[in-house]
Protein backbone atom coordinates (compact mmCIF):
# COMPACT_ATOMS: atom_id res chain seq x y z
CA UNK A 1 0.00 0.00 0.00
CA UNK A 2 1.71 3.51 -1.22
CA UNK A 3 -0.04 5.61 0.57
CA UNK A 4 0.58 3.79 3.63
CA UNK A 5 4.13 2.60 3.02
CA UNK A 6 5.18 6.50 2.25
CA UNK A 7 3.57 8.11 5.36
CA UNK A 8 5.18 5.48 7.78
CA UNK A 9 8.50 6.78 6.22
CA UNK A 10 7.75 10.12 7.31
CA UNK A 11 5.59 8.94 10.71
CA UNK A 12 8.78 9.99 13.32
CA UNK A 13 9.44 13.26 11.77
CA UNK A 14 5.50 13.84 11.65
CA UNK A 15 5.45 12.91 15.25
CA UNK A 16 8.25 15.40 16.30
CA UNK A 17 6.61 18.54 14.09
CA UNK A 18 2.70 17.55 15.96
CA UNK A 19 4.69 16.81 19.26
CA UNK A 20 6.24 20.03 19.27
CA UNK A 21 3.52 22.04 18.02
CA UNK A 22 1.45 21.09 21.02
CA UNK A 23 4.00 21.51 23.37
CA UNK A 24 4.68 25.05 22.37
CA UNK A 25 0.77 25.91 22.39
CA UNK A 26 0.89 24.44 25.81
CA UNK A 27 3.65 26.10 26.84
CA UNK A 28 2.87 29.47 25.79
CA UNK A 29 -0.27 29.24 27.72
CA UNK A 30 1.95 28.77 30.72
CA UNK A 31 4.19 31.75 29.93
CA UNK A 32 0.70 33.98 29.73
CA UNK A 33 -0.63 32.62 33.05
CA UNK A 34 2.78 33.48 35.17
CA UNK A 35 2.90 36.97 33.75
CA UNK A 36 4.26 36.82 30.18
CA UNK A 37 8.30 36.42 31.24
CA UNK A 38 10.66 37.52 28.89
CA UNK A 39 13.96 35.65 28.76
CA UNK A 40 15.96 37.78 27.18
CA UNK A 41 14.45 38.69 23.34
CA UNK A 42 12.73 35.38 23.94
CA UNK A 43 8.78 35.82 24.69
CA UNK A 44 7.30 32.22 25.53
CA UNK A 45 3.92 33.75 24.64
CA UNK A 46 4.40 34.28 21.36
CA UNK A 47 4.82 30.30 19.92
CA UNK A 48 1.55 29.53 20.78
CA UNK A 49 0.20 30.54 17.38
CA UNK A 50 3.52 29.51 16.06
CA UNK A 51 2.47 25.80 17.09
CA UNK A 52 -0.61 26.02 15.64
CA UNK A 53 0.73 26.91 12.15
CA UNK A 54 2.62 24.07 12.35
CA UNK A 55 0.25 22.16 13.15
CA UNK A 56 -2.09 22.96 10.40
CA UNK A 57 1.16 21.98 8.16
CA UNK A 58 1.12 18.71 9.49
CA UNK A 59 -2.56 18.39 9.17
CA UNK A 60 -2.34 18.85 5.61
CA UNK A 61 -0.20 15.91 5.34
CA UNK A 62 -1.50 13.57 7.45
CA UNK A 63 -5.36 14.20 5.93
CA UNK A 64 -4.06 14.04 2.40
CA UNK A 65 -2.29 10.76 3.34
CA UNK A 66 -5.71 9.55 5.26
CA UNK A 67 -7.79 9.96 2.34
CA UNK A 68 -5.05 8.05 -0.02
CA UNK A 69 -5.47 5.10 2.19
CA UNK A 70 -8.89 5.63 1.73
CA UNK A 71 -9.58 5.49 -1.88
CA UNK A 72 -6.54 2.64 -1.84
CA UNK A 73 -8.76 0.42 0.04
CA UNK A 74 -12.30 1.35 -0.76
CA UNK A 75 -11.96 3.64 -3.67
CA UNK A 76 -13.28 6.69 -4.39
CA UNK A 77 -17.44 6.03 -3.92
CA UNK A 78 -18.32 8.79 -2.04
CA UNK A 79 -14.88 9.81 -1.21
CA UNK A 80 -16.02 13.59 0.52
CA UNK A 81 -18.68 12.40 2.67
CA UNK A 82 -16.51 8.88 3.88
CA UNK A 83 -13.60 11.38 4.74
CA UNK A 84 -15.87 14.20 6.36
CA UNK A 85 -17.54 11.42 8.63
CA UNK A 86 -14.45 10.70 9.53
CA UNK A 87 -13.03 13.91 10.70
CA UNK A 88 -16.42 14.33 12.56
CA UNK A 89 -16.13 11.83 14.46
CA UNK A 90 -12.39 12.30 15.17
CA UNK A 91 -12.76 15.71 15.77
CA UNK A 92 -16.67 16.78 17.52
CA UNK A 93 -16.73 14.35 20.24
CA UNK A 94 -13.94 15.41 22.09
CA UNK A 95 -14.66 19.32 21.50
CA UNK A 96 -18.23 18.91 22.13
CA UNK A 97 -17.98 17.04 25.62
CA UNK A 98 -15.20 19.32 26.50
CA UNK A 99 -17.44 23.06 25.77
CA UNK A 100 -20.62 20.89 27.54
CA UNK A 101 -17.79 20.32 30.99
CA UNK A 102 -16.98 24.17 30.72
CA UNK A 103 -20.11 25.71 29.81
CA UNK A 104 -21.90 23.67 32.28
CA UNK A 105 -19.31 23.68 35.52
CA UNK A 106 -18.50 27.67 35.02
CA UNK A 107 -14.57 27.15 34.42
CA UNK A 108 -13.39 30.33 33.84
CA UNK A 109 -10.94 29.24 30.86
CA UNK A 110 -12.04 31.72 28.06
CA UNK A 111 -8.79 34.05 28.49
CA UNK A 112 -5.72 33.15 30.59
CA UNK A 113 -3.32 35.87 31.08
CA UNK A 114 -1.60 37.31 34.14
CA UNK A 115 -2.03 34.93 37.49
CA UNK A 116 -5.70 35.26 35.78
CA UNK A 117 -7.94 32.88 33.96
CA UNK A 118 -11.36 34.38 33.09
CA UNK A 119 -14.97 33.68 31.42
CA UNK A 120 -16.52 35.16 28.06
CA UNK A 121 -18.53 37.77 28.10
CA UNK A 122 -20.65 36.08 25.96
CA UNK A 123 -20.64 32.50 27.54
CA UNK A 124 -24.37 31.45 26.32
CA UNK A 125 -24.47 32.87 23.04
CA UNK A 126 -21.04 31.12 22.16
CA UNK A 127 -22.24 27.95 23.38
CA UNK A 128 -24.23 26.68 20.24
CA UNK A 129 -20.96 27.75 17.87
CA UNK A 130 -18.74 26.13 19.73
CA UNK A 131 -20.71 22.68 19.61
CA UNK A 132 -20.71 23.08 16.12
CA UNK A 133 -17.60 24.57 15.63
CA UNK A 134 -18.60 27.90 14.06
CA UNK A 135 -17.33 30.36 16.22
CA UNK A 136 -14.83 31.96 14.05
CA UNK A 137 -18.04 33.61 12.09
CA UNK A 138 -19.15 34.84 15.55
CA UNK A 139 -18.04 38.23 17.34
CA UNK A 140 -18.35 36.31 21.09
CA UNK A 141 -15.64 35.34 23.30
CA UNK A 142 -14.26 31.89 22.90
CA UNK A 143 -15.21 29.14 25.69
CA UNK A 144 -11.92 27.73 26.05
CA UNK A 145 -9.50 29.73 24.27
CA UNK A 146 -7.37 26.60 21.90
CA UNK A 147 -11.07 26.28 20.55
CA UNK A 148 -10.54 29.08 17.80
CA UNK A 149 -8.34 26.66 15.07
CA UNK A 150 -10.97 24.07 15.37
CA UNK A 151 -13.39 25.59 12.76
CA UNK A 152 -10.78 26.29 10.42
CA UNK A 153 -9.75 22.76 10.07
CA UNK A 154 -13.21 21.44 9.80
CA UNK A 155 -14.34 24.26 7.06
CA UNK A 156 -11.07 23.77 5.23
CA UNK A 157 -11.14 19.50 5.50
CA UNK A 158 -13.98 20.20 3.62
CA UNK A 159 -11.89 20.75 0.54
CA UNK A 160 -9.28 17.86 0.86
CA UNK A 161 -10.87 15.30 -0.75
CA UNK A 162 -11.42 17.80 -3.97
CA UNK A 163 -7.31 18.74 -3.66
CA UNK A 164 -6.86 14.78 -3.65
CA UNK A 165 -8.79 14.04 -6.30
CA UNK A 166 -7.24 17.31 -8.33
CA UNK A 167 -3.32 16.32 -7.51
CA UNK A 168 -3.99 12.51 -8.88
CA UNK A 169 -3.73 14.00 -12.54
CA UNK A 170 -0.63 15.72 -11.81
CA UNK A 171 2.70 13.87 -11.22
CA UNK A 172 4.88 17.10 -9.73
CA UNK A 173 4.27 19.22 -7.20
CA UNK A 174 5.46 22.12 -8.06
CA UNK A 175 1.71 22.77 -9.00
CA UNK A 176 0.80 23.63 -5.47
CA UNK A 177 3.35 25.83 -5.01
CA UNK A 178 2.44 27.50 -8.40
CA UNK A 179 -1.09 27.60 -6.62
CA UNK A 180 -0.08 28.64 -3.63
CA UNK A 181 2.21 31.55 -5.25
CA UNK A 182 -1.38 32.32 -6.59
CA UNK A 183 -3.43 32.35 -3.99
CA UNK A 184 -1.21 34.09 -1.68
CA UNK A 185 -1.07 36.64 -3.76
CA UNK A 186 -4.83 37.14 -3.40
CA UNK A 187 -4.45 36.67 0.23
CA UNK A 188 -2.16 39.68 0.75
CA UNK A 189 -3.28 42.06 -2.19
CA UNK A 190 -6.94 41.40 -2.61
CA UNK A 191 -8.64 39.54 0.50
CA UNK A 192 -7.97 42.80 2.73
CA UNK A 193 -10.07 45.15 0.54
CA UNK A 194 -12.90 42.44 0.65
CA UNK A 195 -13.31 40.50 3.77
CA UNK A 196 -10.65 40.38 6.08
CA UNK A 197 -11.16 41.38 9.61
CA UNK A 198 -14.98 42.16 7.84
CA UNK A 199 -18.51 42.18 10.16
CA UNK A 200 -21.63 41.65 9.34
CA UNK A 201 -23.96 43.55 12.19
CA UNK A 202 -22.96 43.21 15.44
CA UNK A 203 -22.41 39.28 16.17
CA UNK A 204 -21.15 38.10 12.44
CA UNK A 205 -18.23 38.28 11.32
CA UNK A 206 -16.34 36.92 7.59
CA UNK A 207 -13.14 34.50 9.25
CA UNK A 208 -10.20 34.99 6.57
CA UNK A 209 -10.40 31.35 5.66
CA UNK A 210 -8.28 32.14 2.79
CA UNK A 211 -4.94 33.27 4.90
CA UNK A 212 -5.39 29.34 6.69
CA UNK A 213 -5.78 27.26 3.80
CA UNK A 214 -2.37 28.47 2.78
CA UNK A 215 -0.50 26.86 5.79
CA UNK A 216 -2.86 24.12 5.45
CA UNK A 217 -1.73 24.03 1.55
CA UNK A 218 1.75 23.62 2.42
CA UNK A 219 1.30 20.89 3.91
CA UNK A 220 -0.54 19.76 0.84
CA UNK A 221 2.82 20.32 -1.17
CA UNK A 222 4.85 18.64 1.50
CA UNK A 223 2.35 15.39 1.04
CA UNK A 224 2.38 15.42 -2.80
CA UNK A 225 6.59 16.08 -2.37
CA UNK A 226 6.91 12.77 0.18
CA UNK A 227 6.24 10.29 -2.36
CA UNK A 228 9.21 11.04 -4.77
CA UNK A 229 11.53 13.12 -2.84
CA UNK A 230 14.62 12.16 -1.81
CA UNK A 231 15.68 12.58 1.86
CA UNK A 232 19.48 13.79 1.62
CA UNK A 233 19.12 15.99 4.72
CA UNK A 234 20.34 14.38 8.03
CA UNK A 235 17.62 14.46 10.91
CA UNK A 236 19.26 16.91 13.00
CA UNK A 237 18.36 19.94 10.69
CA UNK A 238 15.16 19.52 11.73
CA UNK A 239 15.40 20.66 14.93
CA UNK A 240 17.76 23.56 13.79
CA UNK A 241 15.00 24.37 11.41
CA UNK A 242 12.68 25.29 14.46
CA UNK A 243 15.28 27.30 16.13
CA UNK A 244 15.57 29.16 13.17
CA UNK A 245 11.68 29.15 12.61
CA UNK A 246 11.24 30.50 16.37
CA UNK A 247 14.29 33.14 16.16
CA UNK A 248 12.14 34.82 12.63
CA UNK A 249 8.64 34.72 14.72
CA UNK A 250 10.30 36.59 17.78
CA UNK A 251 11.95 39.24 15.53
CA UNK A 252 8.50 40.44 14.25
CA UNK A 253 5.06 38.63 14.14
CA UNK A 254 2.70 39.25 10.88
CA UNK A 255 0.64 37.54 8.77
CA UNK A 256 2.53 37.35 5.79
CA UNK A 257 5.62 36.04 7.73
CA UNK A 258 3.24 33.13 8.99
CA UNK A 259 2.38 32.21 5.48
CA UNK A 260 5.81 32.11 4.68
CA UNK A 261 6.79 30.24 7.65
CA UNK A 262 4.48 27.79 6.58
CA UNK A 263 5.58 27.13 2.91
CA UNK A 264 9.48 27.13 4.14
CA UNK A 265 8.29 23.99 6.62
CA UNK A 266 6.40 22.39 4.02
CA UNK A 267 9.30 22.97 1.92
CA UNK A 268 11.87 21.04 4.16
CA UNK A 269 10.19 18.33 5.67
CA UNK A 270 9.80 15.72 2.49
CA UNK A 271 14.02 16.26 2.20
CA UNK A 272 14.65 15.38 5.89
CA UNK A 273 16.02 11.37 6.80
CA UNK A 274 13.63 10.11 9.75
CA UNK A 275 15.20 10.15 13.39
CA UNK A 276 16.84 7.22 14.63
CA UNK A 277 17.02 7.96 18.24
CA UNK A 278 14.53 5.64 19.85
CA UNK A 279 13.88 7.10 23.26
CA UNK A 280 13.15 10.62 21.31
CA UNK A 281 10.58 8.74 18.60
CA UNK A 282 8.67 7.20 21.48
CA UNK A 283 8.31 10.57 23.52
CA UNK A 284 7.41 11.80 20.30
CA UNK A 285 4.74 9.40 19.54
CA UNK A 286 3.13 9.35 22.77
CA UNK A 287 2.88 12.83 22.99
CA UNK A 288 1.65 13.16 19.19
CA UNK A 289 -0.88 9.79 19.73
CA UNK A 290 -1.96 12.17 23.00
CA UNK A 291 -1.83 15.54 21.49
CA UNK A 292 -5.37 16.69 21.08
CA UNK A 293 -6.63 15.96 24.10
CA UNK A 294 -2.85 18.07 25.81
CA UNK A 295 -4.39 20.52 23.14
CA UNK A 296 -8.19 21.08 24.72
CA UNK A 297 -7.56 19.91 28.22
CA UNK A 298 -4.48 21.98 29.44
CA UNK A 299 -6.35 25.38 29.99
CA UNK A 300 -8.60 23.50 32.57
CA UNK A 301 -5.24 21.92 34.20
CA UNK A 302 -4.06 25.60 34.52
CA UNK A 303 -6.73 26.87 36.23
CA UNK A 304 -7.29 23.50 38.32
CA UNK A 305 -3.72 23.44 39.56
CA UNK A 306 -2.74 27.15 39.75
CA UNK A 307 -5.95 28.80 40.48
CA UNK A 308 -7.91 26.46 42.51
CA UNK A 309 -5.13 24.95 44.01
CA UNK A 310 -2.97 28.09 44.18
CA UNK A 311 -2.59 28.19 47.99
CA UNK A 312 -0.74 24.19 48.02
CA UNK A 313 2.89 23.73 47.49
CA UNK A 314 4.37 24.13 44.12
CA UNK A 315 4.98 20.68 43.68
CA UNK A 316 1.23 19.84 44.37
CA UNK A 317 0.30 22.38 41.54
CA UNK A 318 2.61 20.89 39.12
CA UNK A 319 2.07 17.57 39.86
CA UNK A 320 -1.94 18.46 39.50
CA UNK A 321 -0.86 20.51 36.29
CA UNK A 322 0.63 16.87 34.88
CA UNK A 323 -1.52 14.65 35.43
CA UNK A 324 -4.75 17.16 34.71
CA UNK A 325 -3.11 17.50 30.72
CA UNK A 326 -1.39 14.54 30.28
CA UNK A 327 -3.06 12.14 32.55
CA UNK A 328 -6.53 13.55 31.23
CA UNK A 329 -5.83 13.39 27.53
CA UNK A 330 -4.61 9.39 27.84
CA UNK A 331 -7.73 8.91 30.31
CA UNK A 332 -10.22 10.78 27.76
CA UNK A 333 -8.57 8.85 24.51
CA UNK A 334 -9.39 5.43 25.60
CA UNK A 335 -12.57 6.50 27.39
CA UNK A 336 -13.68 8.85 24.27
CA UNK A 337 -11.75 9.72 21.23
CA UNK A 338 -10.15 5.89 20.24
CA UNK A 339 -13.63 4.49 20.83
CA UNK A 340 -15.19 7.64 17.79
CA UNK A 341 -12.42 7.03 15.92
CA UNK A 342 -13.39 3.80 15.50
CA UNK A 343 -17.08 4.12 14.97
CA UNK A 344 -16.02 7.15 12.46
CA UNK A 345 -13.65 4.49 10.62
CA UNK A 346 -16.56 1.97 10.46
CA UNK A 347 -19.36 4.17 9.39
CA UNK A 348 -16.80 5.81 6.30
CA UNK A 349 -16.27 2.40 5.64
CA UNK A 350 -19.87 1.30 5.08
CA UNK A 351 -20.38 4.78 3.48
CA UNK A 352 -18.25 3.58 0.51
CA UNK A 353 -19.10 0.06 0.33
CA UNK A 354 -23.10 0.93 0.23
CA UNK A 355 -22.24 3.41 -3.04
CA UNK A 356 -19.80 0.81 -4.26
CA UNK A 357 -22.95 -1.98 -4.10
CA UNK A 358 -25.75 0.10 -5.54
CA UNK A 359 -23.15 0.17 -8.75
CA UNK A 360 -22.39 -3.36 -8.63
CA UNK A 361 -26.24 -3.86 -8.79
CA UNK A 362 -26.86 -0.99 -11.77
CA UNK A 363 -24.43 -2.93 -13.75
CA UNK A 364 -26.05 -6.05 -13.13
CA UNK A 365 -29.48 -4.85 -14.13
CA UNK A 366 -27.67 -3.18 -17.25
CA UNK A 367 -26.08 -6.60 -17.77
CA UNK A 368 -29.57 -8.44 -17.52
CA UNK A 369 -31.27 -5.62 -19.50
CA UNK A 370 -28.74 -5.86 -22.22
CA UNK A 371 -29.19 -9.83 -22.43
Amino acid sequence: MKGKNQVSTHETNLDFIRALAVLMVVGSHLALFFGNPHIGFLQPSLFGKLGVLIFFVHSGIVNMFSIERHVQKHGENRLFRAFMTRRCFRIYPLSIFVVLVIFFTKVPVSRIDNFVTTVGQHANGELVASLLLVQNFVRFDQILEPLWSLPYEVQIYCLFPLIYLGLRRFSSAKVVVFAWAILAAVDLLVAPRIVKHGYIGSFVTIPDLLFYFLLFLSGVYAYKEMQTSRRVLPFWLLPALWAFTCLVWLLSYDNIKCIFISLFVGLALPCVRSCEMSTLNGVCSWIAKYSYGIYLLHDPAIWLAFVELGHLPIAVRVGTFLLATFGGSVLIYHALEHPMILIGNKAAAMISRKQLSAKVHTSAAMAGVRA
